[in-house]
């Protein structure tokens, strides 16, 4: 229950008249005890005390909202986020659960039309802060995290569901962030750099992506999907999207001024709509049309034109991929060019189809942007199976698919065929291929990422180096083949869920004879040995810090076990004669070795280094085996070597014959 003290201090408006006070701000000691003072009246709010902050015969009538928000884009980040919880306390109280007074609502509305305005204001001119320290190859972690702190308010107001407030929120962004910064930044052809607002369109995408995974709020999405997608916009959109960003109210200026300067702002803000002005956010608004020059500009990307290559490409599929799995509004899908109807007539899909089509580019195009087209057909195929004719969209996907692995797998064969094609035996340019095809097979098999993951590091997206190499023939063949497989599978079959973004086990071409081995010698399972051949060595202890040369005493006796084709360390079985287990397990394709001795001290002279790939991304393993004498080094070592080789010359054959089967007319 409330204490007696604080009904007291509701009464006849007193606090009212204690937040409204002009104080000396100069003192950050007052400044900070003013706005956790205030924050603190915001958490006691409730149904019955709310009224009483409210007087209808004071200009000033709730003054614990407007005076909390002149704070809003203080340099200080502990006071912003003083004052994101007290508005968030406040609207708290104007949800539709609690049933507040129509005009308690109107009157927030109204004066969070200039709170909101200033957000919007504050987020575009951050973005343009960001673009200039990507540019300049700064570190943008902070201002990233202060647009994180901006957006996750953004979220949390919306979830609200206060209609009135939502209308005013939603216009207030499209209107001076939305629209005339990142989508006007996409659809420029020049985005000449001393434009006011204007970013890179690299980064406009990046920034969307971050509102799309952020705002769970339909409407607002739906929106951004229109002014990006939609073949026809309403004029007021359009003229957004083309033109100059709307200046920053003078309230927004001068307490801008005002915090600069290091002083408080000593009259309310003004409100910054204008009369008549409607919201330009609802999709049903259909007066007054204009072809909608955005979307031309994602086709532009998808078609290289003008020499845009990455990040551009991958990020506008991830976009159109955003639009395909967030949207609920499915005539807008149809609309768009994303879906087609359910009608007899094979309507076009233009927007789906361009997406396909950048797969015809694989030599300028990473591996993300393969994956990501990779998920975006499954997903239109599979995903949206409900809302599309599916033979249809499948035969579309599948003929891009083909045509695309065909012309990969030109350039495939031809370089198979100049690194392959070499007599038995160690070869720099064959040992080349090999590692990048295996790299490349390994990550086809993986789970496509989703944008939110693949755009995590912005600052090395948007500066990243495109490179033009025979790994991308590689990546588009198996990728394509992957998809052209995964469509044609009755993924009814494989349970509920999403199975079809399952991880792959295929093994690689010729390595059934290696997956047989793998079988049989598992890690810490038991296997006869028998009167099998083996090399005594021994392998460091696990609390073995070999930077301080402690070796003696923590290393442990194995045998390795030459098996055609694995590296096999084992320990004996001292409860189970003839049997042992073992400890180490690792394929010999994906193994370097080095003989010579890194380390001059005592017991580091007859050391063989296995240098280990590993899974993609992962970093590469090294495994150090000792031995008693130079002999057994040199056996181990030769040995090891000779069905090395053996393994990659089989495999090279195997990979060339693969290679060769894919069809090319």
């Amino acid at each position: 229950p409330e204490s007696a003290l604080f009904n007291y201090l509701l009464s006849g408006w007193f606090l009212n008249k204690v937040v409204a006070h002009s104080f000396e701000f100069s003192d950050e000691d007052v400044m900070a005890t003013f706005i956790t003072t205030v924050n603190d009246i915001a958490k006691k709010l409730n149904e019955q005390n709310f009224p009483l902050f409210f007087d209808q015969s004071s200009s000033n009538s709730f003054p614990l909202f407007s005076e909390a928000v002149k704070f809003f884009h203080h340099p200080n980040e502990q006071i912003r986020a003083n004052v994101i919880s007290t508005t968030l306390y406040i609207f708290d109280q104007l949800r539709p659960g609690m049933k507040p007074a129509p005009e308690y609502v109107r009157h927030i509305a109204q004066q969070s039309n200039t709170c909101f305005t200033h957000v919007a204001c504050l987020c575009r001119d951050l973005w343009v802060v960001i673009d200039n320290d990507v540019k300049a190859g700064k570190s943008v972690r902070q201002q990233l995290s202060l647009q994180t702190d901006l957006l996750l308010y953004l979220h949390d107001v919306l979830a609200f569901g206060i209609p009135e407030l939502n209308t005013v929120l939603i216009d207030r962004f499209l209107v001076y962030a939305i629209l005339p910064v990142l989508v006007r930044s996409i659809a420029s052809s020049d985005n000449r750099g001393d434009a006011e607002y204007m970013i890179s369109p690299a980064l406009a995408m990046v920034i969307l992506q971050d509102i799309f995974e952020r705002v769970k709020h339909a409407p607002l999405l739906d929106a951004i999907f229109v002014a990006l997608c939609d073949p026809a916009v309403p004029a007021r959109v359009a003229e957004l999207c083309r033109e100059s960003a709307p200046k920053v109210p003078p309230s927004w200026a001068t307490m801008t001024e005002c915090w600069q300067r290091g002083g408080r702002p000593t009259s309310a803000p003004e409100i910054t709509t204008e009369p008549g002005e409607q919201p330009v956010h609802p999709l049903d608004e259909r007066r007054g049309m204009e072809s909608n020059t955005v979307r031309r500009a994602l086709f532009d990307i998808l078609d290289g034109v003008g020499g845009r290559r990455e990040p551009l490409t991958l990020l506008t599929v991830c976009t159109l991929y955003t639009v395909l799995t967030r949207s609920e509004n499915t005539s807008f899908l149809v609309q768009c060019g994303l879906l087609p109807t359910s009608g007899p007539r094979p309507d076009e899909t233009p927007l789906s189809d361009a997406v396909m089509s950048v797969l015809r580019r694989f030599e300028q195009i990473n591996s993300a942007t393969i994956q990501m087209i990779v998920r975006f057909a499954l997903e239109l195929v599979i995903g949206k199976e409900q809302f599309v004719a599916k033979s249809r969209v499948k035969d579309r996907v599948l003929q891009y698919a083909k045509g695309a692995m065909k012309n990969a797998a030109l350039t495939l064969q031809e370089e198979a065929n100049k690194a392959l094609s070499v007599k038995p035996g160690a070869s720099p340019e064959r040992e080349k291929f090999l590692e990048s095809f295996m790299v490349e097979w390994a990550a086809h098999l993986q789970t496509p990422k989703e944008p939110s993951v693949m755009l995590q590091d912005v600052t090395g997206l948007l500066q990243q180096k495109d490179k033009s190499d025979r790994a991308k023939a590689m990546r588009a063949v198996l990728y394509c083949r992957r998809l052209q497989e995964d469509l044609v599978r009755d993924w009814r079959q494989e349970g509920v869920g999403k199975a079809y973004l399952k991880p792959s086990k295929e093994p690689l071409p010729g390595l059934d004879r290696e997956a047989v081995e793998l079988t049989t010698y598992r890690v810490d399972e038991t296997f006869k040995l028998g009167d099998a051949n083996r090399i005594r060595c021994f392998i460091a202890g696990s609390s073995v810090d070999f930077s301080f040369g402690q070796l003696t005493a923590e290393k442990i006796p194995v045998y390795m076990v030459p098996t055609d084709h694995l590296v096999l360390l084992v320990r004996p079985d001292f409860d189970t004669p003839q049997w042992a287990i073992p400890k180490l397990v690792q394929t010999l394709r994906d193994v370097s070795i080095e003989t010579e001795p890194r380390d001059a001290r005592p017991g580091c002279e007859n050391v063989l280094r296995l240098q280990c790939l590993g899974a993609p991304g992962e970093s590469l393993r090294f495994v150090d085996i000792f031995f008693t004498d130079p002999r057994r080094l040199h056996c181990a070592a030769t040995l090891l070597e000779e069905r090395r080789n053996k393994v990659r010359q089989q495999l090279a054959g195997d990979i060339k014959a693969f290679a060769d089967r894919i069809p090319t007319r």
